[in-house]
């Protein structure tokens, strides 16, 4: 029996369930890199009027374990600090109205939108400057793989497969405790665009080298002429 996994978290769950590591191949999802275009704004005006140095999109479902209302709260701090932040939050959930109220609350509903669920999140990441996810657990993110095909950096919390996506102050921030300034800080880093720009061209490097399509294609592939070529030999007493 051969055990494929997506990450080297997974693949550390499967060993920790009894799997032998022998028998299990890290193989990483791939995406249509083709859909996510690196530099294109096709959505004007989704981000509210305004002169912003910076625009940050978190894309998830809205319940608790998301912890949307971390990066409100990050965001609400810039803002009244005068930073000329925006943010869009993406989603749906039970969670909506009570961060729609914290939106309020915080005096930042002029630099904050609510889009709910969209079919269009191609469009969204290439007219964002950076993707934050900051939720209590995750396995390997697709979001954040796509958003890395924009070239967006990426700051999230150092946890699942997460840690084998960001190189840690090179295509974004790996946080330890995104309740304390943490969150805060790497937004503020960000907001240097020379420094963003950068970070989002590794971003986009690592995601391009490691999860496209024909990369996880040749993955698999690899792995069935493998497990083939030693069926055919055992039952066969081929070489």
């Amino acid at each position: 029996t051969i055990f494929t996994s997506i990450c080297y978290t997974g693949m550390e769950s499967l060993i920790a369930e009894g799997c032998s590591r022998s028998k299990i191949t890290n193989i990483n999802n791939g995406i249509d890199q083709s859909r996510f275009l690196n530099g294109i704004c096709l959505v004007p005006n989704i981000y509210p009027d305004g002169d912003w140095s910076l625009k940050s999109i978190m894309v998830a479902q809205m319940v608790p374990q998301k912890r949307f209302d971390v990066f409100i709260r990050a965001l609400a701090k810039g803002i009244n600090e005068g930073r000329l932040w925006s943010g869009i939050l993406v989603g749906d959930g039970p969670n909506k109205e009570i961060l729609e109220i914290l939106v309020k609350e915080l005096g930042i509903i002029n630099n904050i939108r609510f889009l709910g669920f969209r079919e269009d999140l191609p469009e969204l990441l290439n007219s964002s400057d950076v993707i934050v996810l900051v939720s209590h657990a995750e396995g390997l993110p697709m979001v954040l793989i796509e958003a890395m095909s924009c070239g967006l950096p990426v700051v999230a919390n150092d946890i699942g497969g997460v840690r084998e996506l960001i190189q840690n102050g090179k295509s974004g921030f790996l946080l330890n405790d995104p309740d304390s300034d943490e969150l805060y800080q790497a937004l503020v880093r960000l907001e240097n665009s020379e420094f963003r720009n950068a970070a989002g061209q590794a971003s986009y490097n690592f995601a391009h080298s490691r999860f496209s399509v024909k990369e996880m294609v040749k993955g698999y592939t690899g792995v069935y002429l493998e497990t083939y070529c030693k069926w055919k030999k055992r039952h066969l007493n081929w070489e």
